[in-house]
């Protein structure tokens, strides 16, 4: 076979393999990168929770509650 050939098949072959790769990493940053998103909004909706109790109980605090 003309060893130009075989080059390109070769070089293709390379090149197929490179794609196969990157498009798994593609696929697995996208899992994690939904990963994070859902931690992300988990996080934030704890966070406003806690915002809101801290809020009541400065509110309640100067409002004079005797419960505090």
């Amino acid at each position: 076979m003309n060893p130009q050939i075989e080059r390109l098949q070769a070089l293709v072959a390379q090149l197929i393999a490179r794609l196969e790769h990157e498009r798994s990493e593609s696929r697995r940053l996208a899992s994690q990168l939904a990963s994070r998103e859902a931690e992300l909004a988990q996080t934030k909706h704890r966070l406003e929770d806690m915002r809101r109790k801290v809020e009541a109980l400065f509110s309640a605090s100067r409002s004079g509650d005797p419960r505090l």
